[in-house]
């Protein structure tokens, strides 16, 4: 009876180490019972660390404590509430990217990066300063010493 009820069970992690091939997880399971180095099992492609205090599903193959691994981990701080068939990524710092049911929808309070090359087909609006090489393109973008004709400057290279 003792190997089943220790099959699955709750805790809450204390220490996540990133460093090696596997994440290993402390995890506080019961008062008074700290299991260390468990590791924490994820989706192949979907990489996060979870924070401390984080709730954690232990299971304990054959009911052995000494070999378990984390199956699944959340924040009840941190959980995002979304409409039934909405998918999102977000982490403790507000950074959401979320597959709402208008749209994709990213929110970056810090800032948002993109690496590499962007290709937009569709219309594009922008709220806010708009850079290109570092001038604003937007409408305070002037040129001076311009002479007003009836001609256009060609095509853009």
């Amino acid at each position: 009876m003792t190997r089943l009820r220790l099959l699955v069970m709750r805790g809450r992690v204390e220490l996540v180490d990133d460093s090696g091939p596997a994440q290993l997880v402390q995890v506080k399971v019961l008062k008074g019972w700290t299991q260390d180095k468990v590791p924490r099992l994820a989706e192949y492609g979907l990489h996060s660390n979870p924070p401390a205090g984080a709730d954690a599903v232990l299971l304990f193959l054959a009911g052995n404590p000494g070999d378990g691994v984390v199956i699944a981990t959340g924040h009840q701080q941190y959980r995002l509430h979304l409409q039934p068939g909405e998918v999102a990524l977000s982490d403790d710092q507000g950074q959401v990217v979320k597959l709402s049911r208008t749209g994709v929808e990213i929110t970056a309070p810090l800032g948002l990066r993109i690496t590499g090359d962007v290709t937009v087909t569709g219309n594009t609006a922008f709220t806010g300063q708009v850079r290109a090489n570092g001038k604003r393109i937007d409408d305070s973008h002037k040129h001076t010493g311009v002479v007003a004709g009836s001609s256009n400057s060609g095509t853009v290279l």
